[in-house]
């Protein structure tokens, strides 16, 4: 009955990504912390099973977003800035 709620909030938590997929891929900025990104995903991947054991269908979808657009993310990293040395 409320699940337009979990769809709502996901579709603005998933926004959030967005500005951080930008910095790395168009602005080839470095500014996030890994330990934050790998924190986000033990979380996602926890909240994925709470998901998919209770069948609540927008925490699975909203779940599977985080991690992709935190795969991304990551993925951005390592290709970008792995052969830049640091400073």
């Amino acid at each position: 009955m409320y699940d337009w709620l979990g769809y709502v909030s996901g579709f603005f938590y998933i926004i959030c990504y967005f500005p951080q997929i930008s910095e790395i891929y168009c602005k080839k900025r470095n500014d996030l912390s890994n330990l934050f990104i790998y924190f986000q995903m033990v979380g996602g991947v926890f909240m994925l099973a709470y998901g998919i054991l209770n069948t609540l269908l927008p925490v699975i979808i909203l779940n599977i977003t985080v991690l992709v657009c935190l795969s991304v993310i990551l993925f951005g990293l390592r290709v970008r800035f792995a052969s830049v040395p640091s400073e």
